[in-house]
């Protein structure tokens, strides 16, 4: 004869609630506060690095448009790009180049045939700008012309 092994009610119970299982509260402020502590470190790391970024971002735009002054000059008898020019669409149109705004206010200006000053501003959280001349690309050119200048 053959017996069935028949389960067990209370056995079946058991099964459900363990497959049912939840987080206790313990366990929630738990991750909750390691998840707080690491937000607390990346987001001020975060926020630096977007900063130095834009400034970074900043030079290179300031050493291209130093370079594109240098070509001009070369071409037009040693005068640099009469200016002063306010904006980035002057400033591209004049010495040909394809500068991208990336939310910072660009200028231009040239006191005499044989100098030159560009600058880049950014007005967002910790304001700079940024400036470059007609002298040789340097650890001082280009330079903080105001500001809080992460990395110059």
């Amino acid at each position: 004869m053959r017996m069935s092994a028949r389960k067990n009610k209370n056995d079946w119970n058991f099964r459900i609630r363990n497959s049912l299982r939840a987080f206790t509260l313990t366990e929630l402020i738990v991750t909750i506060t390691i998840v707080s502590m690491v937000a607390a470190f990346a987001i001020p790391n975060y926020q630096k690095a977007v900063l130095k970024t834009r400034e970074r971002v900043a030079i290179l735009h300031l050493m291209t448009i130093h370079g594109a002054n240098e070509i001009y000059r070369a071409r037009s008898g040693n005068v640099y790009v009469p200016g002063p020019i306010a904006n980035l669409a002057g400033i591209n149109t004049a010495l040909s180049i394809n500068i991208i705004d990336n939310d910072m206010t660009y200028s231009y200006a040239r006191p005499t045939a044989t100098t030159y000053t560009g600058t880049a501003a950014w007005a967002g959280g910790n304001n700079f700008t940024v400036g470059i001349n007609q002298n040789p690309v340097t650890a001082a050119n280009p330079y903080c012309a105001a500001g809080n200048c992460p990395t110059l």
